[in-house]
């Protein structure tokens, strides 16, 4: 499970570093709040305030700096497109479902039709953007859906878009780059409220300026107790073997199935990054009743 060779952690701007007086260095930052120290022979591998792994000592003091949110990955590759498979939920809604299917052009593209009311009209923009369409018989739910999808993927990585989202092809690639690191199962990046109203309302402009969804600039590994302790599931990329192998979404959920998977998968051992610096786009609800139901 050793970080590649090349991988390459910076560490936070708003640590500070504390050279010690037998030549080590103290660390105080992170999430939550702690000191790590380094020994002299460690500390001589903080070069610039990065380090790139090379031997078993560098992937040692990389992966604890990860760990403590002390710091975070650096110049990592995009995935292969080829390599992922992006699975959307929908439930009727077929131009919020247009919109989303138009931003992933170029990809693998798993629609899955949750028992819409009007399947023909998803079924026609599934068809006229060349995604594959599994439709469902009875309402499962988001998280149900997505299983579906999940159990069609062939790919190494799978994404999870909602129809009301729209994710760049690049942007998905990025997050899946994450998954370079052995350890990490799970990544997402900022979901921002977003509206394609000339003239937004109220209520509107409030969730694209604090979307509940919207989790911050921090970047971070994700678990409870730390600046960030869940990811919404309207934009995820994941290592498919690694969902398969803890279940996937708890299909008995309605809601919070994605701060269920996210704690699950930290039980069970693995990683969970946020990194707001890669953005998905969210719909924001268009009536007052709309969200206030989604506040509830």
């Amino acid at each position: 499970m050793r970080l590649p060779d090349g991988f390459t952690v910076r560490v936070r701007d708003d640590v500070r570093l504390l050279p010690t007086a037998d030549g080590g260095l103290s660390l105080v930052g992170g999430s939550p709040l702690r000191s790590m120290r380094l020994a002299s022979t460690a500390a001589d591998r903080v070069i610039g305030r990065q380090v790139r792994v090379h031997d078993a000592t560098t992937d040692l003091i990389a992966r604890r700096l990860l760990d403590g949110n002390l710091a975070d990955p650096a110049g990592l590759t995009p995935a292969d497109p080829a390599d992922l498979t992006v699975i959307v939920p929908a439930h009727d809604r077929p131009e919020l479902l247009d919109r989303c299917l138009a931003a992933l052009s170029g990809l693998g593209v798993i629609v899955v039709d949750d028992a819409s009311r009007a399947p023909d009209a998803v079924a026609e923009v599934v068809r006229r953007h060349g995604a594959t369409l599994l439709a469902l018989t009875d309402n499962r739910g988001p998280a149900g859906a997505r299983n579906a999808g999940l159990a069609r993927v062939a790919t190494t990585y799978v994404a999870f878009v909602d129809s009301d989202v729209t994710a760049a092809p690049e942007v998905l690639a990025q997050l899946a780059g994450h998954l370079v690191d052995p350890r990490v199962a799970l990544v997402g990046p900022l979901v921002r409220g977003h509206s394609a109203k000339a003239r937004p309302a109220w209520f509107e402009r409030h969730d694209m300026a604090a979307s509940s969804l919207s989790l911050g600039s921090r970047a971070c590994s994700v678990r409870p107790g730390a600046a960030v302790g869940w990811l919404p599931s309207a934009c995820l990329v994941a290592r498919t073997t690694t969902l398969r192998a803890v279940g996937g979404f708890a299909g008995d959920l309605r809601v919070g199935e994605d701060v269920d998977l996210v704690w699950r998968l930290v039980e069970a051992g693995h990683v969970v990054r946020y990194a707001p610096d890669l953005v998905a786009l969210h719909e924001v609800r268009g009536t007052v009743r709309g969200w206030l139901g989604r506040k509830l």
